[in-house]
């Protein structure tokens, strides 16, 4: 993405089209394997921008997933909220 003096805002990493995507569901994600993209259209997921040009967090129920140039990095666990119990 550029902006209108044709600055680079945002820059990933993405799937070629027609190019095989790994099953993406919460709990089996593949660190250096999935993209934004694969993610982001999961129920329940929230893209959230952490400030930060080469990197995008995406919010799942219980879990979050980092992303550098818009490949997978990490994924966390989140606790549940006070009140919930986890299945």
């Amino acid at each position: 993405m550029t902006g209108p003096d044709g600055d680079v805002l945002d820059e990933q990493l993405v799937r070629a089209a027609g190019s095989p995507v790994p099953a993406a569901r919460p709990g089996a994600l593949r660190v250096w394997e999935h993209v934004v993209g694969d993610v982001a259209d999961l129920p329940g997921a929230v893209v959230v921008d952490p400030g930060v040009t080469s990197r995008v967090e995406v919010h799942l129920p219980g879990a979050r997933a980092r992303f550098v140039w818009g490949l997978l990095q990490q994924v966390t666990t989140d606790p549940p909220a006070a009140g919930e119990t986890q299945a």
